[in-house]
C-alpha cells in the first residue's frame, strides 16, 4: 500500500481544503511538523485510519464536521484505489471504496467496513504494525498473551490455515459421535419398541382371536336361540295338533260301537226296506176298519130306514099321501137293500183283512216295533258313522301331527322365553362390543408395528450412511489437528519466530548494539505440572543480566523495543502473506518523543534501517525539528491549518 494522494476539510481544525500529493513525495523519511496543536496527528491520521478505518487514534467521538469529507488515494498492488469518508450536514456519515475508479463499497458504513477489513485486515492489527498511535495506543507489549497471539496468527496469514481446520471441523460437526451415537442408540432403541410392538401385536392377536371365537359362540347361541323361537310356532302348533289328535282319538274310542256300521245300514236299511209295506198294511188296515164302521153305520142306518118304513107300511097311510107314503117304504127299502150290500161288502173286506179291529192293532203294532228297530238302527247308525268321522278326524289330526313334527328338527327345542332371548342378545352383543375393542385395538397394533418397522428401516438406514460417513471421520480428524492451532499453526509460530526476532534484533541493535534480544515464548510450564499455550515477548538484558517483559524495561527503552516489535510484525506479516498487498507506508505519531539525544538518533536509524529491510516507500513520523532535520521530506503544518510539502 503506496499512499498517491489526500483531500481533505472539515477535519477537526482543518476548516478549510487541504490536499497533499504523495505521489509526488520521494521515497524515505517523510516528517510531519509543526508546532503543538497545529494538526500534526490529525493530519498523520487522515492520511491512514482515519478514512480508512473512520478512526483517528488517539482522538474519540466526531473528529468528522458536519459538511466535511476526507480522501485518501493510494496504489495497491497496481490498481488505484480510492477511499472517501462524508458527513453530511444532517450529521450522517457514508464511505465508498473505488477501485480504479469503480465503486465497489459504499455508501452505507457497514458495507464499506467490511470491503476495508476484506482489503486490509483488521484495524487491531494496523495499530499494533503499521501504524503507531500517539501514546502507544494498540502497540504489541501493551495487549494480553491472547490478543497477542490472534494478532500474530494474522501477521502469518494462519487464518487461511484455520480455515482448513474450521471447514474440518465442520464436516466433522455434521459427523458428529454424539449424534452418530444418538442413532445409533435411536436404532437399538426404536428396533427395541419393534420388538415390544410386535409382542403386543402378538398378544393383540391372540386376544382378537379369542374375542372372535366367543363372539362367534355367542353369536351361534343367539342364532340357536333365534332357530328355537323361530320353531315355537311350529311346536306350538304341533302340541296342539297332538292334543287334538288324541282329543279325536279319546272321542272316537267313545262312540265306537260293537256293530259295525255297515251292519247297521244292512239293518237300517232293512228296516226301512219294510216300512213302506207296513205303513201300507197300516194304512189299508185303517181304510177297512173305517169302510167297515162306515158300512156297519150305513147298515144301522138302513136297518132304522127300513124298521120306520116297515111300521109305515102296516099303519093307516094317509089319503093324501099314500103314494108318497110308498114311495118312501121303497126308497127305505132300496136304502137297506144298499146297506146290507155295504154291510156285507165291509165284512167281507174284514174277513179279508183278518178282521178289521185285529188286523189294524197287528199292523200298528208291527209298525211301530219297525219305527223303533229302524230309529233304533238310525241311532246305531248314526253312532257309526259319528265314531267313523271321529276316527276319521282322529287320523287326520294324526297325520297333521305327524307333518308337523317332520318339519321339526329330531330334537324337539324346549321352551324358551323372551328374557332368556334377550339376556342371550345383551351378551352377545357385549362379545361383539369385545371383539370389536380387541379388533381395534389388533388394529392398532399392527399400524404401530408398521410404524415400529418402518422407523427400524429409517433408523438402520441412517446408521448404515453415518457408519459409511464415519470412515471419513479420521481423515478429518486428522486434517483439523494438522491445521488447527496445535498443529500447522504452532509449527508456523514457532517456525516464524526466529525471523521475527532476527528482523526485531536487528532492528534493536541499530539503537542498542548488542545489548537486547527478543524472544516469542509460546508455551508455559504450569504450576501443577504440564505446559500451557501462551504468546509471550520475552526481552533479554545482556547489560543487566535479566529477562522478562517490555514492562522491565525504562519508557526510552520500551519506545525503542515496540517500536521494534511492530516494525518486526509489519515485515513478517508482509512476508509471509497476512495480507494480498505488501505494506509500502509505515506511520509513526510522536514516537521519538520520549527518545532523548543520542538514543533518538540511533532511534531515527533504527527507522531507517526498517524501511530498508521492510522495502517501505514512505515513513511518515510526526517529530519535532530533531527529526525533521534528519527526514527525506517534511510536511510542515501552521498553526493557522496551511499544509506545506518541504523538501
Amino acid at each position: 500500500m503506496r499512499l498517491t494522494s489526500l483531500r481533505l476539510r472539515g477535519v477537526t481544525r482543518f476548516t478549510d481544503d487541504v490536499e497533499v500529493d504523495f505521489s509526488s513525495i520521494p521515497p524515505g523519511l517523510v516528517c510531519v511538523a509543526g508546532s503543538n496543536g497545529a494538526g500534526k496527528t490529525t493530519l498523520l491520521g487522515a492520511s491512514g485510519p482515519g478514512p480508512v478505518y473512520r478512526d483517528l487514534p488517539p482522538r474519540s467521538g466526531d473528529w468528522l464536521l458536519p459538511g466535511g469529507h476526507v480522501e485518501l488515494g493510494f496504489d495497491l498492488a497496481g490498481r488505484e484505489y480510492v477511499t472517501r469518508l462524508w458527513r453530511t450536514k444532517a450529521g450522517a456519515t457514508s464511505a465508498t471504496l473505488k477501485i480504479d475508479g469503480e465503486r465497489k463499497a459504499g455508501p452505507k458504513v457497514r458495507a464499506y467496513d467490511a470491503a476495508i477489513r476484506d482489503l486490509l485486515g483488521p484495524p487491531e492489527a494496523f495499530y499494533a504494525s503499521a501504524y503507531a498511535a500517539q501514546g502507544g495506543s494498540g502497540r504489541l507489549g501493551a495487549l494480553g498473551p491472547a490478543e497477542r497471539r490472534k494478532l500474530f496468527r494474522f501477521y502469518l496469514g494462519l487464518d487461511r490455515i484455520q480455515a482448513v481446520a474450521d471447514a474440518a471441523k465442520s464436516r466433522i460437526g455434521a459427523y458428529d459421535l454424539g449424534a452418530y451415537e444418538a442413532k445409533r442408540r435411536s436404532a437399538n432403541e426404536t428396533k427395541r419398541e419393534a420388538k415390544a410392538a410386535e409382542a403386543r401385536l402378538a398378544r393383540a392377536v391372540t386376544a382378537e382371536g379369542a374375542a372372535r371365537s366367543e363372539r362367534d359362540r355367542a353369536r351361534a347361541i343367539l342364532d340357536d336361540l333365534a332357530r328355537e323361537l323361530s320353531l315355537l310356532p311350529k311346536v306350538e302348533e304341533y302340541r296342539v295338533a297332538l292334543s287334538r289328535a288324541g282329543d279325536l282319538a279319546r272321542r272316537f274310542g267313545a262312540a265306537k260301537c260293537a256293530t259295525p256300521s255297515a251292519d247297521m245300514r244292512r239293518i237300517r236299511d232293512a228296516g226301512l226296506a219294510l216300512l213302506p209295506e207296513a205303513r201300507t198294511r197300516v194304512d189299508r188296515a185303517r181304510e177297512a176298519s173305517s169302510l167297515h164302521r162306515e158300512a156297519e153305520a150305513a147298515f144301522a142306518a138302513a136297518e132304522a130306514r127300513c124298521g120306520r118304513a116297515e111300521e109305515g107300511w102296516f099303519s093307516p097311510p094317509d089319503p093324501e099321501g099314500f103314494c108318497s107314503g110308498c114311495e118312501f117304504v121303497q126308497a127305505a127299502g132300496q136304502e137297506r137293500s144298499n146297506a146290507i150290500a155295504s154291510q156285507r161288502a165291509a165284512a167281507a173286506e174284514v174277513i179279508r183283512l183278518g178282521g178289521v179291529g185285529e188286523g189294524a192293532e197287528a199292523a200298528e203294532a208291527r209298525l211301530k216295533k219297525l219305527t223303533a228297530s229302524v230309529n233304533a238302527a238310525e241311532k246305531l247308525l248314526a253312532q257309526a258313522q259319528e265314531a267313523e268321522r271321529a276316527e276319521v278326524e282322529a287320523e287326520d289330526a294324526r297325520l297333521l301331527a305327524l307333518e308337523k313334527r317332520r318339519e321339526l328338527p329330531s330334537s324337539v327345542p324346549g321352551a324358551r322365553t323372551l328374557r332368556e332371548a334377550e339376556e342371550a342378545r345383551s351378551h352377545a352383543t357385549r362379545l361383539s362390543d369385545q371383539w370389536a375393542t380387541a379388533n381395534a385395538l389388533l388394529s392398532a397394533a399392527a399400524e404401530a408395528y408398521s410404524v415400529a418397522e418402518k422407523a427400524v428401516l429409517a433408523a438402520e438406514k441412517a446408521w448404515t450412511e453415518a457408519e459409511g460417513r464415519l470412515t471419513d471421520l479420521a481423515p478429518l480428524e486428522l486434517l483439523a489437528e494438522a491445521f488447527g492451532p496445535t498443529g500447522l499453526q504452532a509449527m508456523e509460530i514457532d517456525a516464524a519466530g526466529p525471523a521475527f526476532t532476527a528482523i526485531a534484533d536487528k532492528l534493536v541493535d541499530a539503537c542498542f548494539p548488542g545489548r537486547f534480544r527478543i524472544e516469542l515464548a509460546t508455551q508455559r510450564e504450569k504450576k501443577g505440572g504440564g505446559t500451557a499455550e501462551t504468546f509471550d515477548v520475552v526481552v533479554y538484558d545482556s547489560e543487566r543480566g535479566r529477562e522478562g517483559p517490555i514492562e522491565m524495561l525504562s519508557g526510552g527503552e520500551q519506545v525503542v523495543m515496540d517500536e521494534a516489535i511492530r516494525t518486526a510484525l509489519a515485515i513478517v506479516g508482509t512476508d509471509r502473506g497476512a495480507w494480498s498487498h505488501r505494506w509500502r507506508t509505515l506511520w509513526r505519531d510522536e514516537t521519538p518523543a520520549n527518545l532523548y539525544g543520542e538514543v533518538a538518533e540511533r532511534y531515527l536509524a533504527m527507522l531507517a534501517r526498517a524501511r530498508e529491510v521492510g522495502g517501505y516507500h514512505h515513513l511518515i513520523v510526526v517529530g519535532g525539528e530533531h527529526v525533521a532535520l534528519g527526514a527525506d521530506t517534511v510536511i510542515r503544518v501552521s498553526p493557522e491549518g496551511a499544509v506545506r510539502v518541504e523538501r
